[in-house]
């Protein structure tokens, strides 16, 4: 039975350099929505960002949101699990 169904998509940086494995490329943002109607973004790689955070801790609030899903869903997923397992999260149990 499926109990949460989470929503995800990452922004990064624009073609022709966009893949994780291309030298060029960063990731920009990460966010989420569940079908409570909770949304969380993650931004990295900002200069504007006022406060600068830990990267370890974004990947962890991130990973922690994915260890809570049963299904993740999104438009062009296998680009966004691309870049999201090139950062570190992994995938134990979610369907997709």
């Amino acid at each position: 039975m499926i109990k949460r169904v989470l929503a995800v998509d990452v922004e990064t940086t624009k073609a022709p350099v966009l893949h994780p494995w291309q030298k060029e490329a960063a990731l920009v943002a990460v966010g989420i929505a569940d079908l409570e109607g909770r949304t969380k973004t993650w931004l990295f790689n900002h200069n504007d960002l006022k406060q600068k955070v830990s990267q370890r801790k974004l990947i962890a609030e991130i990973q922690e949101e994915i260890d809570g899903a049963d299904l993740l869903v999104g438009h062009n997923l296998k680009f966004d699990l691309n870049w999201l397992r090139f950062i570190g999260i992994k995938f134990t149990h979610q369907r997709f």
